[in-house]
């Protein structure tokens, strides 16, 4: 029989074991509940190294330290707990109970829908807002200084393009031990605005796919001398496999240098079971119809740049070998070259039998870079349209190998720069669109980047495929190019405007310069007026008087009559129809002086390594 005490006398329970609590159930009668079967769902934060205790029950429930996404959490079955899926961040992850095993359990980031930006000239509550900063001041060094009445300085307008926010008394402050100020500056690739620390931490950043983030560090790009065997291969269309380019001329073998069994033109051995039997030194032999393909110079040239580093590759304390071969194929657009078709599967073979023979010889292999040469089978297609699948084939790339290879490191990309417009549709033409995708990808894609023009090479007379030493001359290039950003973590960018300024009828034009100083070379290219440049207002070409290089980095054009804001310089624009290449095609005569001390041996014959300007437009 129950007994009456008062609640402060009851004695506290040593043993729950058959213990019982009175309550409601559901339908509010009274009931008396086992303690055992009373538990909380939710037991708390599950680390990497958290072991849960007692024993399990239906439903228990273990939220996940976001700090921990991505590693592997041994006391939950293993379970490795992702970051990202699909391309989209995980959020509100969870361990539970389910039929005997942890099942893991997540819920997306919601999606941020963006809405264009509608310009308005109602900028009276930006004033409000700023009101604050009564003055700006131009320095005598460039720089303008956005100041209060007190002289603090809110922000400075570098003369380089950069807005720096710096400490505003009384309103704001930067949290940071170390850093006293945030740096507005051109963001890096994969990100339209970015606020950062030198460190590389993020306050505040909008991606190109329109993410909206914060508090995220953006990690150095994975570069280096990453295993004992590293791939670089070729992959598009004809001229990616040496089309035309004939007679092969790398006959001989060179050490470190290595291919497949039966040569580097992969699709003239689709139906051979013997191509991937073993590596062996890269020639350019075997090929169908004795081709010279871009894949032993790009390897060599690799070879080359690591060489002039002073470091010697040998089999003992600094081990390297480079594999290359050509995955493409003629005349294929980039839906044929695109995940799913036989093309790409090729690609992956490749990479798959270079990890498999690499491993067999006891070596590690990792798969570094892609020197892609396509576009000329997509040349009418709208620049949006070509970045999007571009996009979409890079990304299947990089996730694909890392998951032959097992790499950490992300795959990088070397794209030339197709010149063949002027030479579309039997000579009728084409805007240069697929130019301005590849140079556009290469400005703002983390993983991508330029590697050459075309226009100063010597075509073929279908204007459309290179001879055999114009081939070696890409390899080359491109393999310069693809040493200083998968060796050397290098954030290469071509010769490209990154400021304007006009004044009367003049424009100057401010260029990042890879290397030197800008050169006009009417030697190599044939000018075809202004050196290639030429100024638009809409539709209407505008008359240009001079185009000079004014200092090293800075070209001046004179017009004929006075400028404005809004107007279009472009380069290279321009050529005879059914043209390509450095006489009569889409042209121009800018390049960096590199090529004074970069040069590579072609068929006997120093060529100079200079950056050519690629094809651009440009609005002031």
């Amino acid at each position: 029989m129950a007994e009456d005490v008062r609640i402060d006398q009851v004695e506290v329970a040593e043993d729950l074991t058959g213990a019982h609590v009175l309550g409601y159930d559901k339908d509010y009668k009274t009931k008396v509940f086992p303690l055992q079967d009373i538990v909380r769902s939710e037991k708390g934060i599950a680390y990497p190294n958290t072991v849960p205790a007692g024993d399990r029950f239906a439903g228990e429930t273990w939220d996940i330290d976001t700090a921990s996404y991505g590693q592997t959490f041994t006391g939950f079955g293993n379970i490795n707990v992702p970051a990202i899926v699909n391309g989209k961040n995980i959020a509100n992850a969870k361990f539970k109970w389910n039929n005997g095993a942890w099942v893991l359990q997540y819920e997306f980031v919601p999606d941020v829908n963006l809405v264009d930006y509608a310009k308005t000239n109602e900028v009276a509550p930006l004033k409000k807002v700023v009101s604050n900063l009564s003055e700006s001041i131009v320095q005598s060094n460039g720089d303008t200084n956005f100041v209060s009445e007190d002289g603090n300085i809110g922000m400075i307008l570098s003369r380089y393009g950069e807005l720096i926010v710096r400490y505003l008394k009384g309103a704001w402050t930067v949290t940071s031990d170390t850093v006293n100020n945030v740096t507005f500056a051109q963001p890096p690739k994969g990100y339209l605005f970015v606020i950062r620390d030198e460190s590389g931490n993020i306050a505040f950043a909008i991606k190109e796919n329109g993410d909206i983030i914060s508090t995220e560090n953006i990690a150095p790009r994975l570069t280096g001398y990453l295993a004992d065997i590293v791939a670089y291969f070729t992959y598009g269309q004809s001229l990616s496999v040496g089309s035309g380019s004939s007679p092969a001329l790398t006959t001989t073998s060179e050490p470190y240098i290595l291919g497949f069994t039966k040569g580097p033109r992969m699709e003239d051995f689709d139906d051979d079971p013997s191509r991937f039997n073993a590596l062996i030194p890269l020639v350019e032999t075997g090929n169908s119809g004795n081709l010279e393909t871009p894949c032993s110079t790009l390897a060599r040239s690799i070879k080359k740049s690591i060489e002039a580093d002073g470091i010697t590759i040998n089999n003992t304390d600094f081990r390297y070998e480079i594999l290359s071969c050509g995955a493409g194929y003629p005349a294929a657009m980039i839906q044929e070259l695109s995940k799913g078709t036989s093309n790409y599967q090729r690609l992956l073979d490749c990479i798959t039998a270079g990890r498999d023979l690499s491993h067999a010889a006891g070596k590690t292999f990792n798969f570094g870079g892609l020197l892609w040469m396509q576009g000329e089978g997509n040349i009418f297609a709208q620049t949006a349209e070509y970045l999007t699948l571009l996009r979409q084939l890079f990304d299947d790339i990089n996730r694909d190998a890392k998951a032959i290879t097992g790499q950490k490191n992300d795959v990088v990309f070397v794209t030339y720069q197709t010149a063949m417009h002027n030479a579309a549709a039997s000579g009728a033409g084409a805007p240069p669109r697929i130019a301005l995708a590849l140079l556009e990808a290469s400005l703002k894609w983390r993983d991508t980047f330029f590697g050459t023009a075309m226009y100063q090479l010597t075509y073929q007379a279908d204007n459309v495929h290179l001879p055999n030493t114009e081939t070696m001359k890409v390899g080359a290039l491109a393999g310069y190019v693809m040493k200083k950003i998968a060796i050397d973590g290098v954030d290469w960018k071509p010769i490209h405007v990154v400021s304007s300024s006009y004044f009367g009828n003049t424009i100057e034009l401010k260029f990042h310069v890879p290397h030197g100083k800008l050169v006009f070379d009417t030697d190599q290219v044939t000018n075809p007026g202004n050196y290639g440049f030429r100024l638009f207002s809409g539709t209407t070409e505008r008359t240009i008087i001079s185009v000079e290089i004014v200092r090293p980095d800075t070209i001046r054009i004179v017009a004929s009559t006075t400028v404005s804001g809004g107007l279009k310089v472009t380069y290279a624009v321009n050529g005879s129809a059914g043209k390509t290449g450095r006489t009569e095609g889409s042209r121009g005569c800018l390049r960096d002086n590199q090529g004074d001390t970069n040069k590579y041996d072609i068929n006997g014959t120093l060529y100079p390594l200079h950056n050519w300007a690629p094809i651009f437009e440009y609005t002031i």
